[in-house]
C-alpha cells in the first residue's frame, strides 16, 4: 500500500504502517519528515473538508439535505466545522511545542488562528452571546468547545446563506462554514510553505513536536 514517494522511499502515509511496522520515517531527512506530513495532512485532513464544503460536491450533497423534500433530513455542517477546529488545534502544537498546563489546547489553538488565520481574531461585534473580546476567543469557547462537549453552539451559529466572514443575523453571531473554510486552507498553505522554506524557528519548533506525535 503505497499513495507517495519521497526519497525514493515508498509510503502509505499512515503512521502505524509506515514507522511502527516498518521503521521509514526514521530513514527521512528532516525535509522528507516535512514532505510526509505535507502529504499526510492532504490525504487525510485537506482533501476531504474541500469535498465537504465545497457547495458543488456530491460529497456534501449527500450528507446536507438541500430541501425539506430531501429525505430523510440531515446536516454535516456542524460536525464539518469541528473537524477544522480540532485541526486548528492540532497544527497549533507545531507552532507552541511547550505548550503546558491546563489550558495547553488552547494556547495552541489560539497561536495558529493568530499566526494564520487574523480575519478571525478580529472584535467581536455588538450584541454577541458568547463571552469574549475578540473572535478566536469566541470560536474556542462557543463553538469548538461547546460543539465537542455538548454537541452545539454556544449562542451563536453557522449560516451558509451569511454574505462575510461572520455577521450579526437576526441578533446572532453567524459565521459563513465557506468562507471560514477558505481561510483555514490558506492559513494550512502558509504554515506548511514557512516550515518547509521559512526560517528556523518555525522549522525548529515544527521538528521538535513532530517527533514527539509521530516518534520515530
Amino acid at each position: 500500500m503505497t499513495y507517495a514517494s519521497i526519497e525514493n522511499i515508498g509510503f502509505s502515509l499512515f503512521y502505524d504502517y509506515d514507522q511502527l511496522r516498518d521503521g521509514k520515517l526514521t530513514k527521512l531527512s528532516d525535509n522528507g519528515k516535512i514532505e510526509w506530513f505535507r502529504q499526510r495532512t492532504e490525504m487525510v485532513l485537506m482533501e476531504p473538508t474541500r469535498r465537504l464544503f465545497d457547495p458543488s460536491s456530491t460529497v456534501r450533497a449527500e450528507l446536507n439535505s438541500t430541501d425539506p423534500t430531501d429525505l430523510p433530513l440531515r446536516t454535516f455542517t456542524i460536525p464539518a466545522f469541528s473537524i477544522l477546529l480540532n485541526a486548528i488545534e492540532s497544527l497549533g502544537g507545531y507552532i507552541v511545542p511547550n505548550a503546558v498546563g491546563r489550558d495547553r489546547n488552547w494556547q495552541r489553538f489560539e497561536a495558529f488562528v493568530r499566526t494564520y488565520m487574523t480575519p478571525w481574531t478580529a472584535p467581536v461585534p455588538a450584541g454577541v452571546r458568547c463571552a469574549g473580546p475578540n473572535l478566536v476567543d469566541v470560536l474556542w469557547k462557543g463553538y469548538r468547545n461547546a460543539v465537542a462537549h455538548d454537541f452545539k453552539i454556544e449562542g451563536a451559529g453557522i449560516d451558509i446563506q451569511a454574505k462575510s466572514r461572520f455577521e450579526m443575523i437576526n441578533g446572532l453571531l453567524q459565521i459563513q462554514p465557506e468562507l471560514f473554510h477558505r481561510d483555514f486552507e490558506a492559513g494550512v498553505g502558509d504554515f506548511l510553505a514557512k516550515v518547509s522554506h521559512g526560517g528556523a524557528p518555525e522549522r525548529s519548533d515544527f521538528l521538535q513536536h513532530f517527533r514527539c506525535v509521530f516518534p520515530h
